[in-house]
């Protein structure tokens, strides 16, 4: 500390100097919770684990839930596959004729073939089909009712997970394994799945993992769950045993790229370092010299889709060609081959 004397006078009592907690290391678990996973899910955990700290990888959202147009637009402006996708189950539950059930398969297919990672979401529409809504405010879906395995509820939630399971065979036949994010943005509150507060939450998260990885036998699944950085984080985590990345999603003004480096650093020391962490969503995505410079590493980032992909507002053309470009983000051709 150094005090110097410019223009003028200070009074100054006294400075106080206090011990902080050492900074915790990550210290990764070396295995993923599913007890017999697909050869495929080792070999991308363990890219995964070996990259985190080193480089970042790119990703985009899908727009229409399941298509690859936010990955096409990123090409045909910067000559580069972001190496990443997300897709997202929404409609996957409803019988709409509207609704092309084989696109999800078929692009995870394309993108994997091709060297690229899935991550795969759910916007879990209300299971009872009395509404169309996944948000609180458009369904009493009860989720407390998880609890009682003789409810309605339980019945229909059971039912629309074993629906969802018939797809993530189908990947898992093609020896695809998935970045899986189910009930994210729980603790927000604003979907149902997270209305009636983190114990039903939880209960749910287990539930589904045991249907998912015993009953249906699903290996190929890399368990993705989506933190807060609040105090109160910890309360909605179902456990070391059930997860193996824990996400963020973060959505900062317009054009503010700083590198999140207080949300990472909270969730870091919170599960003491056990476990990779990714901006599973995002707005502006952070500069990536500043990521690097300040320690906060996120594994993957992806953006979500329409104007917060494409406008200059929040990231645009000109700074996907610069980011694409940054010698820390892996592009889709830079992937290596998982088969």
């Amino acid at each position: 500390i150094t005090v110097k004397k410019n223009w003028g006078w200070i009074n100054l009592d006294y400075i106080e100097i206090s011990p902080i907690d050492a900074d915790i290391p990550f210290n990764i678990v070396a295995d993923l919770v599913t007890k017999s996973p697909s050869a495929e899910a080792v070999k991308l955990y363990t890219f995964l684990k070996d990259n985190f700290g080193k480089n970042v990888i790119s990703g985009a959202m899908a727009n229409y839930s399941t298509g690859t147009e936010e990955a096409q637009w990123m090409y045909d402006n910067t000559g580069k596959w972001p190496a990443l996708t997300g897709f997202d189950f929404i409609n996957y539950t409803r019988d709409w004729s509207s609704i092309n059930f084989t696109e999800l398969v078929d692009n995870s297919k394309d993108w994997w073939s091709n060297n690229g990672l899935i991550t795969l979401m759910w916007h879990w529409r209300d299971p009872s089909k009395t509404t169309d809504g996944f948000y609180t405010k458009d369904t009493s879906f009860d989720i407390s009712k998880i609890s009682d395995t003789n409810s309605d509820e339980y019945k229909a939630m059971i039912t629309d997970i074993d629906e969802i399971a018939i797809y993530l065979k189908q990947l898992q036949t093609a020896k695809i394994p998935v970045l899986w994010r189910p009930l994210h943005e729980a603790s927000g509150a604003w979907f149902w799945w997270g209305a009636k507060g983190a114990g039903p939450c939880k209960e749910l998260w287990k539930v589904m993992f045991d249907r998912l990885v015993n009953h249906h036998q699903l290996n190929n699944l890399i368990w993705v769950w989506t933190s807060d950085s609040a105090g109160s984080a910890i309360d909605w985590y179902p456990g070391d045993e059930y997860v193996d990345i824990i996400g963020m999603d973060i959505y900062p003004g317009e054009n503010q790229h700083g590198s999140q480096y207080v949300a990472f650093d909270k969730v870091k020391d919170t599960f003491a370092g056990k476990k990779i962490l990714t901006l599973s969503e995002c707005g502006s995505i952070p500069n990536i010299d500043a990521m690097f410079e300040y320690g906060d590493t996120w594994s993957w980032f992806m953006p979500w889709n329409g104007d917060y992909t494409r406008s200059d507002k929040h990231n645009g053309a000109s700074f996907f060609t610069d980011l694409f470009s940054n010698d820390r983000v892996i592009t889709r051709d830079q992937m290596p081959n998982f088969k």
